[in-house]
Parts: structure tokens; sequence; C-alpha cells
């Protein structure tokens, strides 16, 4: 494999500035206080709680037109900082940037307030509202943070405090991973220099000599300055907790993060519970891989190692002509869609250097961008078509919905990023001649989405008990890493052999620095997804038109009323968590009886 790979695409930003000496870019201040201006119009009036539908109808687009600049501003700083971390200008110019933003909804925190204070009759009238009733929901959304709303003044005070607190150790984070050093590995007779997208994908490899080696190497760095990132993970808990519970008045952290992405505490608690349950098909699967595999003993570097070889790497235009190919055949428009991310420049595909080792979609009002650290692997295409999911989701939305709408709650956020892989899956598994391809390709899929539901009693499990404690108390890094460790072990059982090194890799996680029980949101998104798979595969004529309305509505109602709505699912019971581990444990079986051609299983 190249280390560097040629003519990767990078982002062309124009749509945003041009650059940071770009006049639009150094007028955003004076533009954000002109919209500030506009609307202290209207403060004397909201104070004595006076608004009318009429100055809510004239306001509140003046809100979202502020909230989209502001976005816009430092969301150019930041995508410039992540493709290159070093870039003095970018940090320099973001961290300016972040004080804009904090500066602005500070000084506007009062509309805030006000709209969470309007009278129910205001909020019913606007359901025939030209204007306004295609914000009600959002309106909605700020009335149940109303009960946990401080005061004008004290919003402010927080609004600051979080800019030089907890916002700082998020990026504190990012600073002090992306400054790691990971040395060199021997590849072919040379040593190569490693970043983590490059050991990621050696930890992939059928070498397994190579496969520990990049396993500890991912780890190493980490373990030297664990006491930096306990420290960082127990002020970012204990600030976030003091903040929730004693400020606010929530029960906990907890309970605040699912007030925000709309779903219950006992949602949660039942997943927990659905994958607990099921904690035995994880290791049944791990012990047939153990077993494809040829091991004796399986340690924690073999979860990753392929079940078959895979026959070729995949340079990033095949990749494209896989993706795309993959969407038409599901439908032809969101092919186009997703076309368009290549065609004017959405993508930055470079690897490595110091680039921010991950991926994502960052959704803008003109169109999203996606980051990726492209390896020539059919796992980042994967990863490519996941983040495609998310772009063109944000565009289905933007087509129908007002900038304030498009929020979604994590749980939607993730329906056609995770829904695309499976569509890809299919694609691969259907038109593939190579039996032994589909075979390890099926395995390493299986592997994702145990690996996503696990998160469940891994992650979700880990933040739930260490918010407990470090609302209570303090935690130190042995304390931290030995209950990491115990997590990992708890759903491994004695099938897997851990290495000592398992102990650091919370600390990887950056949304548990940055978002606290963000994570949550992944495994329950998923198993929203293999309902919706399983619809897919009974009717796709049927589905598609429904999936693309269900995509479109934007943050308009909860995503329970949306499942609804769009396919009479029921969110959130024992039986809906339990249909989507039964497609899992389908998938699996084909797996373990899978003989002959492989289109044989294209549908199961």
């Amino acid at each position: 494999m190249s280390t560097i790979q040629k003519d990767l695409p990078q982002w062309d930003l124009r749509a945003l500035f041009t650059s940071f000496d770009d006049p639009a870019f150094l007028s955003a201040r004076e533009r954000a206080e002109a919209f500030v201006g506009k609307l202290n119009t209207w403060k004397e009036r909201a104070g004595k709680g006076e608004l009318t539908l009429s100055d809510v109808a004239e306001s509140l687009p003046l809100y979202e037109e502020l909230e989209v600049l502001l976005l816009h501003t430092y969301a150019f700083c930041q995508l410039q900082y992540d493709v290159d971390t070093k870039n003095a200008r970018a940090k320099k110019e973001m961290q300016l940037a972040k004080k804009l933003l904090t500066s602005m909804e500070t000084q506007v925190e009062w509309y805030s307030q006000a709209l969470k204070k309007l009278p129910q009759d205001l909020l019913d009238a606007m359901k025939d509202h030209p204007v306004l009733s295609r914000y009600l929901h959002f309106l909605e959304l700020m009335m149940l943070a109303k009960p946990y709303t401080l005061s004008e003044a004290e919003e402010r005070v927080l609004s600051i405090k979080d800019a030089h607190g907890a916002d700082r150790w998020g990026h504190f984070h990012t600073e002090v991973a992306s400054h790691l050093q990971f040395g060199t590995l021997t590849i072919e007779g040379k040593d190569v220099a490693m970043n983590q997208a490059l050991l990621a994908y050696y930890m992939a490899s059928s070498d397994r000599d190579l496969r520990k080696a990049a396993f500890l190497r991912a780890k190493e760095p980490f373990s030297d300055v664990m006491h930096v990132f306990s420290y960082m993970y127990a002020s970012v808990v204990a600030d976030f907790e003091e903040e929730c519970r004693t400020l606010r008045g929530y029960t906990s952290g907890l309970a605040s993060a699912c007030i925000g992405e709309e779903v219950q505490e006992s949602d949660v608690e039942r997943m927990v519970k659905a994958v607990e349950e099921h904690i035995p098909l994880y290791q049944d699967y791990f012990a047939w891989k153990k077993e494809a595999l040829g091991l004796e003993v399986m340690y924690a570097w073999d979860m990753t190692a392929p079940v078959a070889k895979v026959h070729k790497d995949i340079p990033f235009t095949e990749a494209k002509e896989m993706v795309l190919a993959c969407y038409n055949h599901f439908d032809p428009e969101t092919a186009d869609l997703a076309a368009q991310f290549f065609e004017k420049g959405w993508i930055d595909a470079r690897e490595g250097g110091n680039k921010y080792a991950g991926a994502y979609s960052w959704s803008m009002l003109h169109n999203p961008y996606i980051l990726l650290n492209y390896q020539p692997t059919i796992q980042q295409v994967f990863t490519m078509i996941h983040e495609l999911g998310h772009g063109v989701h944000s565009l289905l939305t933007d087509r129908t919905q007002p900038f304030l709408m498009r929020n979604h709650s994590k749980v939607v956020a993730e329906s056609a990023s995770q829904f695309s892989e499976l569509l890809l899956l299919d694609h691969i598994v259907a038109t593939s001649e190579d039996t032994d391809f589909v075979r390890g390709l099926l395995a390493h899929h299986i592997e994702d989405l145990l690996y996503c539901l696990s998160s469940t009693i891994t992650v979700t499990a880990f933040e739930i008990e260490t918010h407990e404690r470090l609302a209570e108390g303090t935690m130190d890094t042995e304390e931290l890493c030995a209950l990491w460790k115990a997590k990992l072990d708890h759903i491994r059982g004695e099938g897997i052999v851990s290495h000592e090194l398992d102990r650091v890799t919370w600390a990887r996680i950056p949304h548990i620095f940055q978002t606290p029980f963000y994570y949550f949101t992944y495994p329950m998104s998923l198993f929203v997804v293999l309902s919706l798979y399983e619809l897919y595969t009974q009717d796709p004529a049927a589905f598609v038109p429904k999936y693309k309305a269900y995509l479109s509505e934007g943050t308009t109602m909860t995503p329970a009323a949306m499942l609804k709505k769009h396919f009479d699912i029921t969110f959130g019971t024992q039986e809906f968590y339990a249909q989507g581990m039964a497609v899992v444990k389908r998938l699996f079986q084909t797996l373990k009886t899978l003989a002959g051609n492989c289109k044989n299983i294209a549908r199961t």
C-alpha cells in the first residue's frame, strides 16, 4: 500500500468565504453586530412579555440569519484547521470566531429567554401562520428547556464560562491527540511514519505480527499521557454535572442529554437491557471468528483481523463509482445528490499529516462539507458512504426546512448514514462474484454492527457510571482505566485475551470530552436503521418515497413521531430493540452458512 495517495480531492470552501482575507470574512463581526442591533429593537417588549405574533414573525428570521452567519464564520475556520491542525493562522482565526460566536449569542440570550416564555395561546396561533408554522417544533423544543433555564444574566455568565472552560477542554483533547507521535512501523522492509489513520489500516492486516504492532503503537502514545486525559475528562464531567444538576435542576447529565435528543431515559435503559441480553451473540461471533481464523488463542489485536483477504486496494475513484452505483440502484435522485459532493468540491479526502484523524459531515446553509482520511480499503468505502448519507440527508432537509429546523436529533441524524452502509453491503453482495471477499465483508460489517450496539454497555455505561461517581467525588487515572477495561472484559467474556493497553482506549473517544452522552445516540439510531432496513427489504419500491419524506422532515417532530408517521414503527419498546438484534442474528447466520455463489445471499 502506498502511504501517500495522489490526487485526492480537497475542499472548495468558497461558498463560505474565499480566504481569511475575504472582505466578507473580515466584516463578519460588523454584520453580526448589525443583526444584534436589529433584534434589540424588540428587547424592551420582550422583557415586559409583550411580544406579538407579528413581532415573532419579523424577529425569528433575523435571529436565524445571525445563527447562519456565526456558524459559517466559525465553520470556515474549523474546516481550515481540521485539514492542518498546525496551521497557526487557522488556529488563531478559529479561536477568534469562537469568541465572536460566544459574544453574539450572549448578547441575544434575552431573545432565547423570550421565546421560552411565549404564552400557549401565541404558540397555538402559530400553527396556521404562513411564516411561523414552519418553526413550531423549534419553539416547542425551546419550551421543553424552559424549566431548566436560568435568568438571562445567569445564562450569559454560563455562556462565557463555557467558552473559556468546557469548550476549551474539548479543543484541548483534539490538540493533545493530534500532536501525539506514533513513530514508524517497518512495512515491506521500509520504515514508514505512522499516524492514526495508517495504524487503523494496519490493525486490519492479515499479517498477525503487523496487526499486533499497529495495535500497540496506536495506544502507546495515549498511555504516556493518560494523566492528562484523566484530568481533562474529570474536569469536563464535573463541570457538566454541576451545571446540569445543581444549576439547572436536571436529575442527571443523562436526563439533560435525553431531553435534548427528544428521547426518554427509559428508552436508553431498555436499550441497555436489550444489548445486555444479547452479549452471548457478541461472544458467539468472536468464537466463530477465532475458529475461522484458525487461532488457538484470540488476542485483542485479532478482533480486527480480516476473515477473508481483500484481493485489491480500492482507489478513491473506484470507491466513488461504487458508492454512486449503489445509490443509483436504490434511487437515482439520491445518487444525483451524492454526486454533487464530488463535482462541487464538498469533500476533502486527503490523508494523514496534521489532519484531524477521523471523518465527518458538517451541514451548512448552502451545502454540507465532508472530511475523510481516505485509505484504499473497503472499510474506507463504507466510511465514505456513511458521510455521504449525512450529506444527502442534509440536502433533502435543506430543500424543505428553514435553517433552524435542520438540527436533527442525533437519533434521526444517523439514520441516512448507517442505512447507506447497509445499502452498500447489499450492493456489493449482489454484484460481486468473489465469495471469499463477500464472506470477509459480511464479517467486517457484522463486527461494525456489534461494536456499535455494544457501545451501549461500554461507552454509554462508562459515561453513566463515571458521571455519577465524579458528580459525588473523584476518580483517578487508575480508577478510570480499570472501569473501562472491566466494561470491555464484561462484553468480551473469556474468549478474548485483552491487553493492558486496552485500559487507555476510552481516552481516544473525542465525544466523551466534547459532548457528554453523545454516544448513546449511535446505537439507538442503529436500532432505528435496522427497523428501516427490514421494511426496505420487504418492499423497496414502497419504501423509497417514505424514506426521502422522513429525511426531509428536519426537526418538525420528535423521532418517535416521525417513525410512526412515515413507517408505523413504534420507537423505544423492548420489541423495537429485539427486532434490531434479530437482523444482526440473521446476518451472522448468513455468514456462517455462506457457500457457493455469493449472489445467493444478496437477500436473506
